[in-house]
C-alpha cells in the first residue's frame, strides 16, 4: 500500500505481549520491517497500547499531520487474513487526501 501512496509518512508498529525473542523473529515484525520509513517497537507491557486506546490486535490508528485522528480500526477483512479490506482501502484513500471511512470492524484478539 505505501508504495501506491506518494510523500512523507511516518509509521509505527507496536508489538505487544510475548517475549521480546519470539515476537522479534515473528512474521509480523519481519513484514513490518519491509514496510518503507517504518519505526519498529516492541511493546511487551501494552504501555503504546493503551496510550493509544487500542483493545484488539491489529487495530490500526491513522493520525494525520495536525495530530487528528483520521482512521481507526482494522485492515484486513477477517482475523489472519491478507488482500483487500474496507479498513486497507480507508487507510490508502486517507493518505492520498480523498474521503475515506473514519473506522472499520477490528479482526483480532483482545489485548485485555
Amino acid at each position: 500500500m505505501f508504495s501506491r501512496v506518494p510523500g512523507e509518512r511516518s509509521v509505527v508498529v507496536v508489538l505487544t505481549g510475548g517475549e521480546q525473542d519470539s515476537a522479534e523473529s515473528g512474521a509480523a515484525w519481519q513484514l513490518a520491517e519491509r514496510i518503507p520509513d517504518v519505526t519498529r517497537r516492541l511493546d511487551p507491557k501494552g504501555d503504546e497500547a493503551a496510550r493509544f486506546g487500542a483493545t484488539t490486535s491489529g487495530e490500526v490508528f491513522l493520525y494525520g499531520r495536525n495530530g487528528a485522528l483520521e482512521f481507526e480500526g482494522g485492515v484486513t477483512a477477517a482475523r489472519g487474513h491478507e488482500g483487500p479490506s474496507a479498513g486497507g482501502i480507508a487507510v490508502e484513500a486517507a493518505l492520498n487526501g480523498q474521503p475515506h471511512l473514519r473506522s472499520t470492524p477490528v479482526f483480532g484478539c483482545s489485548l485485555q
